[in-house]
């Protein structure tokens, strides 16, 4: 990715998304632009989109891990459910 080479960036945020058209309109509506983009795909789709120097980067939100249940676990469940610990 050409635009990462010289990367002197004031906002590099990642964010969990459960659509991208969602993330694109919104954050192109002050701004930003899509960079990169793959596709969402069995959840594991990208998403890069830039305003200047500020960049963000969306994944998509795994179905698994946005249930309410999940949501409220403690942090030690969660990691659990995800297979880190």
């Amino acid at each position: 990715m050409e635009f990462v080479k010289d990367l002197q960036s004031d906002i590099l945020l990642e964010l969990h998304v459960p659509d991208f058209e969602i993330a694109k309109k919104f954050y192109g509506n002050i701004g930003y632009e899509v960079v990169w983009e793959k596709a969402p795909h069995d959840e594991d789709g990208y998403l890069v989109m830039r305003s200047g120097n500020s960049i963000l980067n969306f994944t998509v939100v795994m179905s698994k891990f946005t249930s309410t249940h999940f949501l409220n676990a403690s942090v030690k469940t969660r990691l659990e459910a995800m297979g880190l610990k």
